[in-house]
């Protein structure tokens, strides 16, 4: 058995998982779309809810990468590097949460009833809106943006923004709302930057 095998079946679990929820996804569905018996399963992940949580980690992870690997690292200057860093991510949306935000749907389906997924979404969230914080706190001083007094809570208010739309891109079926919700943000924040400047 190799780490290959594992893969698939984290891969298979994503996608079943943003299809049709944690709570619904079964064990042999998840066997059956990787390729492996659920000897594999249980060789990598002793539990359902052991693999909830490698997904977790994998999706964020790879998201993370996706974030960080965008032209804001090549902007000198910290304001444009934020702004940059915005538009980056409106940019691959589509990549980012097409087909939903695992964190977002675990937190909905498993916040009450799983402690150990309900507290890695919270970890985890706490850990990209760190992450962001960085990056767009310059954008908070720089007389840009009055609703934000720290990088922190406009990474947060960003968190909001981006889960609240896939939500009614969802109920609604129509991605538009995501688009039009992060189109929003970023004329939020650009207007008082550029007239500050």
């Amino acid at each position: 058995m190799s780490s290959t095998t594992r893969d698939k079946i984290i891969q298979a679990a994503e996608e079943l998982m943003l299809t049709r929820g944690y709570p619904a996804t079964r064990v042999d569905e998840i066997c059956e779309a990787a390729g492996v018996s659920k000897g594999s399963f249980y060789h990598f992940f002793p539990t359902k809810e052991d693999l909830g949580l490698a997904v977790l980690e994998a999706f964020a992870g790879r998201n993370d990468q996706l974030i960080a690997g965008g032209p804001q690292g090549a902007v000198a200057d910290p304001v444009e590097r934020a702004l940059t860093l915005v538009d980056h991510i409106t940019e691959i949306a589509g990549e980012l949460w097409g087909r939903g935000c695992l964190l977002g749907n675990f937190a909905l389906d498993l916040g009450d009833t799983n402690p150990r997924i309900h507290q890695a979404v919270s970890n985890l969230f706490r850990k990209v809106a760190h992450a962001l914080a960085g990056g767009m706190d310059p954008l908070t001083s720089s007389d840009g943006v009055a609703a934000a007094s720290s990088g922190q809570d406009l990474a947060e208010h960003f968190i909001i923004v981006v889960e609240g739309a896939l939500i009614l891109a969802k109920a609604h079926n129509d991605w538009s709302y995501v688009v039009r919700a992060l189109d929003r943000f970023r004329r939020d924040i650009r207007r008082p930057v550029r007239q500050s400047t």
